[in-house]
């Protein structure tokens, strides 16, 4: 979440950041927030169970795609959008509003996964074969 708020700070702010560090923090960022899709899926196997893990999966990725494509359109209003950051304190920078569509979007997606509670289908009925065949 730190690497994504620097990148896109650093972005809006047009900042000239070495080469080396925005590979360093794109490397970072892939490295955490590549693993998402995979939990994510298990996840929804998890509390969709017992229904078909590759429907379940198929319709987590065709949700997630046209989430994407509908997200391009407001990204694309709200980067015409210039926001002043701390205006009258320390130099003239502002940051586009598409930036802060992606910066709020992980947040509720933090909070979202944070509060996350359903009941793990799949691993109770693993749990009850367990304890009936022992």
């Amino acid at each position: 979440l730190g690497l994504l708020i620097f990148l896109g700070l650093a972005f809006g702010f047009d900042l000239d950041l070495p080469h080396w560090l925005v590979i360093l923090a794109l490397f970072g960022l892939g490295a955490t927030a590549g693993p998402v899709q995979p939990i994510n899926a298990e996840l929804a196997v998890e509390v969709t169970y017992p229904a078909d893990e590759t429907s379940i999966e198929a319709v987590q990725q065709l949700c997630g795609n046209l989430f994407s494509a509908l997200l391009v359109p407001i990204c694309e209003r709200a980067a015409k959008i210039d926001f002043d950051v701390l205006p009258g304190i320390g130099p003239a920078e502002d940051i586009r509003g598409d930036s802060l569509v992606l910066v709020l979007l992980t947040f509720v997606t933090c909070l979202y996964y944070t509060t996350f509670s359903a009941p793990l289908k799949r691993s109770d009925f693993d749990n009850q074969a367990k304890g009936t065949s022992a």
